[in-house]
């Protein structure tokens, strides 16, 4: 009891971290973005950011609204990555389309299938599908969460060849 009462905080309630403003998609969080608030117990969320200092320098992958309770999978990162492909072991691939013209209308989770030139003139092969989108910043590059294998592959293929993005979903 001395120690909730030390922290400010009643029983049932976990000191948790809240967006104080607004802050746009893959901007850093900055000290004056996040405020420490108690929360009652029942309405802390899963994986809930608990000290300010950890929310510090992330980058989201939406946009957080002030007052927003922050979670790990709101940011750019693996657990956003498991959550959004429902895989323990999924990996984030960067990719820089030939054609950026889809860039600005990806969001977070739209899935997205990744193509690059194919062997015959004007063609195109798959290199991944199903890839989901984890951030898409200004200057054109997507962030995609895949399977480790599906992963390497667009990795690999992103180093030789121009890929093209197809929203699929």
């Amino acid at each position: 009891m001395a120690a909730q009462d030390a922290l400010g905080t009643d029983a049932g309630t976990t000191v948790a971290v809240v967006a104080a403003r607004d802050v746009a998609p893959g901007a850093p969080v900055g000290d004056g973005d996040v405020t420490e608030v108690p929360l009652s117990d029942d309405h802390l969320p899963d994986q809930a950011i608990l000290r300010a200092e950890d929310a510090i320098g992330k980058l989201p992958a939406g946009p957080l609204t002030r007052g927003e309770v922050l979670t790990e999978p709101r940011f750019a990162g693996m657990a956003l990555a498991e959550s959004l492909t429902g895989t323990a072991d999924a990996h984030i691939v960067a990719v820089a389309p030939r054609d950026s013209g889809l860039t600005p209308m990806l969001r977070t989770g739209d899935v997205v299938d990744v193509l690059a030139p194919g062997p015959e003139a004007g063609s195109a092969r798959p290199v991944a599908n199903g890839a989901r989108v984890v951030l898409a910043d200004d200057d054109g590059v997507v962030l995609l969460a895949l399977p480790p294998g599906a992963a390497a592959t667009v990795a690999s293929a992103g180093l030789d060849l121009p890929l093209t993005l197809v929203l699929s979903r």
